[in-house]
């Protein structure tokens, strides 16, 4: 396990700034969030190692991404960190996404299909049928980078489901329609060509446009039938216009 954050490397000056409660936090808080994206890191030096023919090397990022992932999988309710007890959707996906990851670079390894079981638990209390997902259980707040984190999650999902699962599941497939319209119909401000910030929020912002183009581009790649046309034949994603999103990325 991670710590977030690296106290030893504050400076003096600012270090006495700090109350008792932030040092508190700043040398000991451990993010679900960060923990996922380093398991993702040994997963994307596994598969480096993997192609560049050094399977020694794969297996030791593997066996570091597992450890990771173990330690996640130890908890019943994965909160957003080990200093608090909240439980928010974007966190949740992303420890989703390193562990659908794991298994397509581990060709198929069944090792953490409890851990992605778990996400989808947590996550079915946040989503709705209209195709979005509530940031938190307290709030109504639907967050454009939560949707496309999901989206990103369930595209890979489905993958996965098709290179080594026994049949697609057909409601993670749903899911993936239902959001991929919600996008676009709510979320994409068809006028400047890029993403709001979320429901009810008309700021556009770098993030939700950067990683757009990646979870666009990642559908397109893995899933093309769903990129190319939502529900009833309608167009979702390939109507969102992917080179207006990167020179919005790039001018910003």
């Amino acid at each position: 396990v991670y710590n977030s954050f690296v106290y030893s490397s504050m400076s003096a000056e600012n270090a006495r700034l700090l109350t008792k409660k932030e040092i508190n936090i700043i040398s000991n808080q451990q993010n679900l969030y960060d923990q996922a994206l380093v398991a993702l890191m040994f997963i994307q030096q596994a598969q480096i190692a993997k192609e560049s023919g050094d399977l020694d090397r794969a297996d030791i990022m593997l066996e570091n991404a597992a450890s990771i992932l173990a330690a996640i999988d130890s908890h019943d309710v994965l909160y957003k960190s080990n200093l608090e007890q909240i439980i928010v959707t974007g966190e949740i996906l992303w420890v989703g996404i390193a562990a659908t990851q794991y298994k397509l670079v581990s060709e198929g390894s069944t090792q953490f299909d409890a851990l992605i079981a778990k996400v989808d638990k947590h996550i079915d209390m946040f989503y709705r049928n209209a195709g979005f997902i509530y940031g938190r259980a307290d709030e109504n707040w639907v967050s454009t980078e939560h949707i496309l984190d999901a989206i990103g999650y369930y595209n890979l999902k489905l993958y996965c489901d098709k290179k080594y699962g026994s049949s697609v599941d057909f409601n993670v497939q749903n899911r993936l329609y239902a959001l991929s319209s919600y996008l676009y119909k709510e979320l994409y401000d068809k006028d400047n060509k890029t993403f709001y910030r979320g429901r009810y929020d008309k700021y556009h912002v770098l993030d939700t446009c950067s990683w757009g183009v990646q979870v666009l581009a990642m559908v397109e790649y893995m899933n093309p039938e769903l990129f190319e046309y939502g529900l009833n034949g309608e167009l979702y994603l390939k109507s969102i216009d992917i080179y207006a999103l990167l020179d919005y990325a790039e001018n910003h």
